[in-house]
């Protein structure tokens, strides 16, 4: 861990203005409030629009494409005849629906519900769950949802409203011994050893060199398909594969109900591998307990649980045998940081596998086809990796060795081969590979983000793609790099025609003396001589902004200004140290300081106006802002915070578990570590800006964080501190920022004949 803090001069020692001078926006009223359909500008200190000569700004006219809801499909589950994609999609007035999508290309199908489904989360985390769930035959799907006129969730049964026809199978599994797991683990742990592999030098090729990395994604796929052949051990035998017998798969409901009565709140349901019997996560008095109930008949039936301890107990999965039943216990050493439980039926007996291992991150938890292995997702080093452990004896080992977060395991129904997502930096990979081989072949268009890779009939596999000038789909294809991809249809498809698209490259900057961090930078090709530019920083828990399909991005640059997002200590994606650097280095003013030196990059650029350089924020992007502009002035030129968090007892009092959590880990809490939130809150730099500040409220909003911004501008105005405040209404995100980025333009490029750009040459119009 290293103090990375800015060592550059700041004007802090300057005589500064505590009442800096104001200026005013177009539209402003008296009481210094804006309606979003008057327009937003930046303010100019060189001219008063309130003049009566001033120009007037032309009317706010919002591109189509940003004024449309996006969401993308969430949790995505194949039928077991690999037909049909089952998901869940928000829709634009906030309800959650059912789709199931055609693998052919065909349209997608809304499934009527008589109740609203839950899309399914970590509490602690916010980590996406697993969706609907099939049954193995096909005909009924599982998941959870709301309880008319109670405030619980149930799991609900529903019969398929497609056609299809599964057979229900059970993978019998080979019961091993020690000594072959543990051998088994120290030939993974020789191969850990070897040079980094082609995929993650393929990985990391940058952007503009596409034809080197489609190379090198290729020649690793002549590498595998040749391990893939010397695979040896237990499994050079597929496995053996029944079908259940006749007449014991429970019949489908004849419509929708509830699996269980009483008064525990459901999630998670899981189906055994013969379909009658599904088991749950019931939170009962606070505390989350394995449960199981039968699905024989049309009515509810009675929950038993399986499990009641002092610990949370979530995330069950079935052997696919149906001799094991897994599930995690949470400790309490780290979030999401648990062991690993299997449940005997036939025996009655529950067995801790982690036990005698130290405490680490597991969770994500899926069964071998053919092994009584578990794999799960933890901690490996400086990333994310995939381990397996043995139901039999506890021996394991990790899978996969490569750089990079490796998440969202899923193995093959009848094979022991895995699909998962490698996340490093900007961009993600979808990776295949056998259990025992010696390295994955990577599946997806590269260049891009991927999501929710899922196994379909045979060796096909499906996972969501998105792309900077490419919006969200699905695409289907065998498990080779070569083979062809067929799209899948989605609710409410974006198009793109008609509408210029930037395409992001990364740009680096210095932090400190000796470390180098970067983001990406959205540059309108065709810019002649250096543009003014916005620095954006998102909402919620610091992340890194990936090479994907972003409204929010694409309208701040719509204007042709060029749109920084720069990687910040804490931000997942760039491994342990980065994102632990800020619990580390909490009590200084870490975050501040990297979008100071952001900025300080970017000005030294050829290609960026540094006077001309404005600093856009949403929710704690918006508190981060406002915080850069007091206590690092002389940077940005203009502040704009939208809906930004300014009083942390309300925030952390109203908030979400996941966020609560995530700021907690970093900074503690406020009445034990005051001077760390002192440093996070706007009121105590305010007094010392010296720049225009721009503070944008939307409907949108929670509540409690619009009662912080009314409590933020009435300080402000006590203390006679000079603002603006704009009411965005129920406009969506994207709408408001592009609103910001033409005003910022107007104001920026007022007089400046030097600049001028023409369409972005690399841009696609894709319909």
């Amino acid at each position: 861990m290293t103090d990375t803090t800015s060592s550059r001069s700041t004007p802090v020692d300057a005589d500064v203005n505590d009442e800096p001078e104001t200026t005013t926006l177009p539209g402003t009223d008296e009481v210094g409030t804006i309606d979003a359909a008057d327009g937003l500008t930046g303010a100019n200190a060189d001219s008063d629009p309130m003049d009566s000569d001033a120009p007037e700004a032309p009317p706010f006219e919002p591109t189509p494409l940003f004024a449309l809801h996006q969401a993308i499909p969430l949790t995505p589950e194949a039928s077991p005849d690999g037909a049909w994609l089952a998901y869940l999609q928000q829709g634009s007035d906030g309800s959650v629906r059912l789709w199931l999508s055609p693998v052919d290309g065909g349209d997608p199908q809304p499934v009527d519900l008589p109740f609203e489904p839950v899309v399914e989360r970590d509490p602690d985390s916010g980590r996406l769950i697993r969706g609907p769930q099939w049954s193995p035959d096909g005909r009924m799907l599982a998941l959870a949802g709301t309880v008319e006129g109670e405030d619980r969730t149930a799991v609900w049964l529903v019969p398929s409203p497609v056609d299809i026809s599964a057979e229900p199978i059970v993978v019998a599994a080979v019961e091993e011994d020690a000594e072959v797991t543990e051998a088994q683990a120290e030939q993974a742990d020789a191969e850990a050893a070897e040079p980094a592999d082609a995929l993650t030098a393929a990985a990391d090729v940058v952007t503009d060199d596409a034809e080197a990395a489609s190379n090198l994604r290729a020649t690793y796929v002549d590498a595998e398909e040749a391990a893939s052949a010397a695979e040896t051990g237990l499994l050079d035998e597929a496995p053996e594969v029944e079908p259940v017998p006749a007449g014991l798969a429970s019949e489908p409901v004849s419509a929708p109900r509830p699996l269980t009565w009483g008064p525990g709140s459901e999630r998670s349901p899981r189906w055994s591998p013969d379909g009658n019997i599904i088991a749950f996560v019931s939170n009962r008095d606070r505390r989350d307990a394995i449960a199981l109930a039968t699905t024989v008949g049309d009515e509810p039936t009675i929950a038993e649980l399986l499990t009641w301890s002092a610990s949370d107990d979530r995330e069950p999965v079935w052997s696919r045998d149906g001799r094991f039943l897994a599930f995690t216990r949470k400790r309490a050493e780290g979030l999401e940081h648990a062991d690993i439980f299997v449940y005997s039926p036939e025996t009655g007996e529950l067995t801790d596998l982690t036990s005698a291992k130290a405490s680490a991150v597991r969770h994500s938890l899926d069964w071998v086809a053919g092994r009584n292995l578990v794999a799960y997702v933890t901690q490996d080093g400086d990333w994310l990796s995939i381990s397996v452990i043995n139901a039999d004896n506890k021996a394991g080992w990790a899978v996969t060795r490569e750089s990079g977060d490796k998440t969202e395991p899923r193995f093959h129904p009848t094979e022991a081969r895995l699909v998962y997502v490698r996340s490093e930096g900007f961009a993600t990979v979808c990776c295949e590979r056998g259990l025992h081989a010696s390295g994955a072949v990577a599946l997806d268009p590269s260049e891009g983000v991927v999501y929710s890779p899922r196994w379909l009939k045979d060796k096909r596999v499906i996972y969501g793609f998105s792309a900077p000038q490419k919006p969200f789909g699905f695409l289907a294809q065998e498990n080779l790099a070569t083979s062809d991809r067929t799209p899948v249809r989605v609710p409410d498809e974006t198009s793109t025609a008609g509408v210029t698209l930037r395409h992001p490259v990364p740009f680096e900057f210095a932090i400190g003396a000796e470390e180098q961090f970067s983001g990406m930078l959205y540059r309108t090709q065709g810019t002649v001589g250096p543009a003014p530019g916005i620095v954006y920083l998102p909402d919620g828990p610091l992340a890194i902004r990936r090479g994907e399909f972003s409204l929010e991005e694409q309208a701040l640059a719509s204007t042709g200004l060029s749109v920084f997002t720069p990687l910040l200590h804490g931000s997942t994606g760039f491994g342990k140290a980065i994102e632990q650097d800020l619990a580390d280095l909490a009590s200084s003013e870490i975050e501040t300081s990297d979008i100071a030196e952001a900025g300080y990059g970017l000005g030294e650029s050829n290609d960026i106006d540094d006077a001309k350089l404005a600093l856009v924020g949403v929710g704690f992007g918006g508190t981060l802002a406002l915080l850069t502009a007091g206590a690092r002035p002389g940077i940005y030129s203009t502040i704009v915070a939208i809906d930004p968090i300014t009083d942390w007892a309300i925030e952390l009092g109203e908030a979400e578990p996941a966020w609560r959590n995530w700021v907690s880990a970093n900074y503690g809490m406020p009445l034990t570590n005051p001077d760390r939130f002192a440093l996070r809150t706007p009121a105590t730099f305010a007094a010392v800006v010296d720049v225009p500040v721009i503070l944008v409220s939307t409907q949108s909003a929670a509540v409690h964080r619009q009662a912080q911004l009314e409590l933020f501008e009435a300080y402000l105005d006590a203390n006679g501190v000079a603002f603006e405040h704009v009411d965005a209404g129920d406009e969506t995100l994207a709408v408001t920022l592009e609103r910001v980025s033409q005003g910022l333009a107007g104001t920026f490029r007022e007089g400046d004949e030097a600049i001028e750009t023409v369409d972005d040459i690399r841009a696609d119009a894709m319909g």
